[in-house]
C-alpha cells in the first residue's frame, strides 16, 4: 500500500518542474544596451519611433503583460481542470488502513456549456484588451518621442544659429580691441559691445544645456543608451517638416473609434466588462464533476465511479451579477467621456495649430530674419565707422533673443500639431 502512495505523490509533482534561474549579469546587460541601437531600422525620426517602439519602458510593460494575457488565456481554453483526490484512513491497532483514489473533470465544460466557457471567453477578452494595451503604449510612446524631438530640434537650431552669430562677433572682437586700447572709443561704448558678447555666451549655454537635456530625454524614451550616434542627427530641419504640414480636417466619431488606440483600448475594456457580466451569470449553471474512483482496502480493491455536483446561492449569484453590471456601465461611461476628451482635443489643437501657435511662428520667423538682417547691416557699417559699435552691441543683442523666441515659438507649434495628431489617432511622424 505504501508503494501505491508513493506513486500518487510522484504522479501529482510530475508536473511540479520550474524553469531554470535567469540570474542578471552586469556585463551582458550592458552589451545588450549598447546593441540596442543596431538592432533598429530606419533614419532620422522613424528610427526613434520604431527604437520607442521596441524599447520605451510601458511598451516593454506592455508586451510582459501581454504575454502573460495569452498565457492566461491558452489555458482557460484548454479542457476544464482535472482533479486528483487522495484520502488514507489508518486502522486502529497498527492494521493496514483504507485509501481512497479519485480523478474527475468538469462535464459541462467538456460539452462547452456552464461556467467554463464563460472564463474562456472572458480570459480571450482581456488578451484583447492586453493587445491593445501595447497598441496604445507604442502609439503614447511614439508621441513622447515626437515631444523631445521637437524640444531637442528646437535647441539644436538655436544653437546652431548663436554659433554663427559668435564666429561673426569674435571675428569683429580684434578691430574692438584695438579701438578700445587706443582710446578711440569710449568706455561705455566698449562696455555694452562686451555685456553683448557675454549674453551672447551666455545663451550659447542655455541652448547647450536644453540640447543635452532635450538628448537625455529623447534617449530615455527610445530606450537608447544617452551616447547613441543617432541622437547626434537631429536638427531643424524637423521642426520645419511638422510646422508646415497641411491642417486635418476633423474626423467622423466612426473614424475615430476605428483609428484612435485609446478609444480601442476602452471598447476593449468595454468588452472585458461585458465578458465579466456573462461570467457571472453562467454562475447559474451548477459545477458537475464525474470521473472514476478506486478504493483499496488490505485484502480487496473497490472500483466505481464519481459524481460532485456543486451549486452556488442564488443570493451570492445576484450580487455578482449586479456587480459586474455596473462594471459595464461604467466601461461605457468611460468610453463616452473619452470621446468628448479626445474631440475637445482635436477642437483645440486646430484652433491653436491654425491660430495662436501659428501666428506666434510667423511673427518669430519675420523678426529673425529681420534683427539678423540688421545684424549683418550693423557688422558692415562697424567696419568703416567706429561709432557704429553702439549699434553692433544692439543688433547682436537683438538677434540673440529673436533666434530664442524663434526656438521658443517652433517648439511650441511642434508640439501642437504632436499634441493634434495624438488626439486625431495618427501614428508619431505621419502627415
Amino acid at each position: 500500500m505504501s508503494r501505491q502512495l508513493c506513486s500518487s505523490f510522484l504522479f501529482l509533482l510530475l508536473g511540479c518542474a520550474a524553469p531554470p534561474a535567469q540570474p542578471l549579469d552586469p556585463d551582458l546587460l550592458s552589451t545588450s544596451l549598447e546593441e540596442r541601437s543596431l538592432a533598429v531600422a530606419g533614419a532620422g525620426e522613424s528610427f526613434f519611433h520604431a527604437a520607442s517602439s521596441r524599447y520605451h519602458p510601458d511598451v516593454l510593460s506592455a508586451q510582459h503583460r501581454l504575454a502573460e494575457a495569452r498565457a492566461a488565456s491558452t489555458a482557460a481554453r484548454a479542457a476544464g481542470p482535472l482533479r486528483f483526490g487522495l484520502e488514507h484512513a489508518a486502522a486502529p491497532g497498527g492494521q493496514a488502513g483504507e485509501t481512497e483514489l479519485n480523478l474527475s473533470f468538469d462535464l459541462l465544460g467538456v460539452l462547452g456549456l456552464g461556467r467554463f466557457p464563460a472564463a474562456a471567453l472572458l480570459a480571450q477578452a482581456v488578451e484583447a484588451r492586453a493587445a491593445a494595451d501595447l497598441e496604445l503604449a507604442a502609439f503614447a510612446a511614439r508621441h513622447a518621442v515626437d515631444r523631445a524631438l521637437a524640444g531637442l530640434a528646437a535647441a539644436a537650431g538655436e544653437r546652431s544659429a548663436l554659433l554663427a552669430f559668435q564666429a561673426e562677433a569674435e571675428a569683429d572682437r580684434p578691430r574692438i580691441d584695438l579701438l578700445r586700447e587706443r582710446g578711440w572709443l569710449a568706455e561705455a561704448r566698449a562696455s555694452e559691445a562686451l555685456a553683448a558678447l557675454l549674453r551672447l555666451e551666455h545663451a550659447l549655454a542655455e541652448a547647450d544645456a536644453r540640447e543635452a537635456t532635450g538628448r537625455a530625454a529623447l534617449a530615455a524614451l527610445s530606450g537608447l543608451p544617452p551616447e547613441a550616434a543617432a541622437l547626434d542627427g537631429v536638427d531643424v530641419t524637423w521642426l520645419e517638416r511638422v510646422t508646415q504640414r497641411v491642417l486635418p480636417e476633423t474626423p467622423a466619431l466612426e473614424q475615430l473609434l476605428a483609428r484612435h488606440p485609446a478609444l480601442r483600448r476602452h471598447v476593449t475594456d468595454y468588452a472585458v466588462a461585458e465578458a465579466e457580466v456573462r461570467k457571472a451569470a453562467a454562475t447559474a449553471w451548477p459545477e458537475i464533476r464525474i470521473g472514476p474512483r478506486a478504493v483499496f482496502q488490505p485484502d480487496a480493491a473497490l472500483f466505481g465511479g464519481l459524481l460532485d455536483v456543486e451549486a452556488i446561492d442564488p443570493r451570492a449569484r445576484s450580487g455578482l451579477l449586479a456587480a459586474a453590471t455596473a462594471r459595464r456601465a461604467a466601461a461605457r461611461s468611460r468610453l463616452e467621456q473619452a470621446v468628448l476628451e479626445i474631440q475637445g482635443s482635436i477642437e483645440r489643437g486646430l484652433a491653436l495649430a491654425a491660430g495662436a501657435r501659428a501666428a506666434g511662428l510667423r511673427v518669430a520667423a519675420e523678426r529673425a530674419r529681420h534683427e539678423a538682417a540688421r545684424w549683418r547691416a550693423a557688422r558692415a557699417l562697424f567696419v568703416t565707422d567706429a561709432a557704429a559699435l553702439a549699434e553692433w552691441s544692439m543688433a547682436l543683442a537683438g538677434a540673440i533673443e529673436a533666434q530664442a523666441s524663434l526656438a521658443a515659438a517652433s517648439e511650441a507649434l511642434a508640439r501642437v500639431r504632436v499634441d493634434l495628431d495624438e488626439a486625431l489617432g495618427a501614428e508619431g511622424g505621419e502627415p
